[in-house]
């Protein structure tokens, strides 16, 4: 769980947010009495749940409308209780075995479930769909997964959908189209599946702004500003967990809004707003990953927050403009202060970027998700990408991080706790990127037999290694405002949790990758 304020409607609204799209599975929330009366058993364990649950939701509900804050729900596409899918489970299925929008009976549940979900809760004014991922986690008497696997598929869907929320009950629906990039970035079939729709005000499709996950190597996203429909672009500030969530500083106003300094081609978002190819934003403030690290402070969230949100009402701004604002206006600094934040910031675009992927290929990005700390994957044949060059690359991003790390420290913030989480997180920056070039450094070496003087190099990039774990676990210690740090992961442990090993002496935790546990041993 997060503790963040960006699930407080009344800070939404005072930040001028004009809607909410909560991860609250609304969907989970119904008995489906009027599709068939008591199909839930009334006296069993999933309708005394689906009611504490719903009654939960309607204080939740009530919260945003005392703010006049519109609220479009996230809606798995398609949830059921299992009683529902003990009895027609099989009607709803294809003949490959899958729960299909093509069935009869799916099609006459998904209209029981918008029916059942305006009915009980009629003044939420539309719905986010899921079906890209389905997580069942925390619906224990629930089950079910996607009725989508073709484009025709998505056709179906889109219009039962348009005409059970749009407009039979007039409500908003953003039909998100992730989904592991069939639907999401590829132009004809996304084409394929929307053109058969007839537009609606209320029909709105949801893309994510990058050409797979938010990650930094892709392009923009091939599908916006194309077809028929109004269009919203979903931004993760911190993206995906890749990128730190808010531990150490990281930027993405300039690269979102203009195009990121590694992109071939300097695209971003802002000629399709300027066009009025794209209607709005929906923007990522926390979270968006499996875990931590944990912050207390969400300084960077704020600041790339404001941007985005300041843009998506005044496109013709550029991100140094809407920067400047916030630095004004939100943190009080002086004109001297705003240039070295913005220089700071704009060195965070290339020094994260150079530090987790490469000029030269392109590593697989989710070797480092969330706080799980592992090793870089395996590099291509020296003869076809010199090593020296990715060795050099990675020097350089730790040299950006410590003028980082430099500037922080140059740069005064009225706001004393802003201060001290500026410089800290600076610096746990700069720790968690010199981690990273360390194992990048073992990764090359290890590429069968190890001379003597390439063991020498081992030994001492590991004691290096050791003594930056070292301080940073004392920055965590000195400074309460750090975020959590990192866990390693070994092999065979999802999800990852720091290994103990107890002696005489008592529990020492380690901070060994694979990599480094298999040097260590060789070392030995």
């Amino acid at each position: 769980l997060f503790i963040t304020k960006y699930v407080r409607p009344d800070v939404l609204s005072d930040m001028g947010f004009n809607g909410d799209c909560p991860r609250i599975y609304i969907q989970t929330a119904i008995t489906y009495d009027r599709f068939e009366k008591g199909i839930i058993p009334y006296e069993s364990a999933t309708r005394a749940w689906i009611q504490r649950y719903a009654k939960n939701l309607d204080h939740f509900i009530r919260l945003h409308e005392d703010e006049g804050l519109p609220l479009y729900p996230f809606t798995d596409i398609l949830v059921l209780p299992k009683e529902i899918m003990d009895k027609y489970g099989s009607e709803m299925k294809d003949k490959r075995g899958r729960l299909s929008i093509q069935c009869l009976m799916t099609q006459k549940i998904i209209r029981a479930q918008i029916e059942e979900i305006f009915r009980r809760f009629p003044n939420v004014d539309g719905l986010m769909t899921r079906f890209g991922e389905t997580y069942l986690s925390d619906t224990p008497f629930h089950v079910g997964t996607r009725p989508v696997h073709t484009m025709e598929d998505h056709t179906l869907l889109i219009n039962i959908l348009r005409e059970e929320v749009c407009a039979k009950r007039n409500k908003k629906l953003f039909y998100r189209t992730w989904d592991f990039g069939t639907l999401h970035t590829k132009p004809e079939n996304y084409l394929k599946a929307t053109n058969p729709v007839e537009s609606h005000p209320n029909l709105i499709f949801s893309i994510k702004h990058s050409n797979a996950d938010f990650l930094r190597d892709v392009p923009l996203n091939r599908t916006l500003g194309i077809g028929k429909h109004q269009q919203i672009v979903e931004v993760s500030l911190m993206q995906a967990g890749c990128y730190g969530k808010g531990a150490y500083p990281y930027y993405i106003g300039k690269g979102v809004l203009h195009g990121w300094s590694d992109m071939k081609q300097q695209k971003g978002i802002d000629t399709l707003a300027r066009e009025g190819k794209i209607i709005g934003l929906v923007i990522w403030p926390r979270g968006d990953g499996w875990s931590g690290p944990y912050l207390s402070n969400e300084f960077w969230p704020d600041l790339n927050g404001y941007v985005m949100r300041e843009f998506a009402k005044r496109p013709e701004c550029s991100d140094k403009e809407l920067f400047e604002e916030y630095c004004g206006t939100e943190l009080k600094l002086h004109k001297d202060d705003t240039a070295k934040l913005y220089e700071l910031c704009l060195l965070t675009d290339k020094a994260v970027f150079a530090g987790i992927h490469s000029e030269y290929y392109h590593p697989n990005a989710w070797y480092q998700r969330d706080d799980k700390f592992k090793d870089p994957p395996r590099l291509p044949d020296p003869k076809k990408i010199d090593h020296r060059k990715i060795l050099a690359e990675k020097a350089k991003a730790v040299d950006d991080w410590k003028r980082i790390e430099e500037l922080s420290r140059n740069i005064h913030i009225p706001n004393s706790a802003d201060q001290e989480y500026l410089e800290v997180s600076s610096t746990y920056g700069r720790i968690y990127f010199s981690i990273l070039e360390k194992l990048w450094k073992l990764r090359i070496l290890d590429s069968g037999e190890v001379s003597d003087y390439e063991k020498e190099q081992i030994r001492q990039t590991i004691k290096e290694y050791d003594d930056l774990w070292g301080e940073w676990q004392q920055l965590e210690r000195d400074y309460p405002c750090c975020a959590t740090l990192y866990m390693t992961c070994w092999p065979q442990t999802w999800p990852p949790t720091w290994r103990e090993q107890r002696t005489s002496k008592g529990v020492t935790l380690h901070h060994d990758t694979a990599l480094v546990r298999t040097y260590r041993e060789m070392l030995k």
